[in-house]
């Protein structure tokens, strides 16, 4: 009877446990992958940002001389 019970308690727990710990490595490795889009995407922003900002100086200092 011990036996049976302890089976029943510990199954659910072990089951919980293990869903619980895949849960947690998912949302490691989707928290990787967001790291590495959003620095991917921030490059790029930067770029083209430094890219405009230099284009107005240029037309700036065009119209300057």
């Amino acid at each position: 009877m011990l036996m049976l019970m302890l089976m029943l308690v510990l199954v659910p727990v072990l089951v919980l446990v293990l869903v619980l710990v895949l849960v947690l490595v998912l949302v490691l490795v989707l928290m990787l992958m967001l790291m590495l889009v959003l620095q991917m995407v921030l490059q790029l922003v930067l770029q083209v940002v430094l890219m405009l900002v230099l284009q107005m100086v240029l037309q700036v200092v065009l119209m300057q001389v």
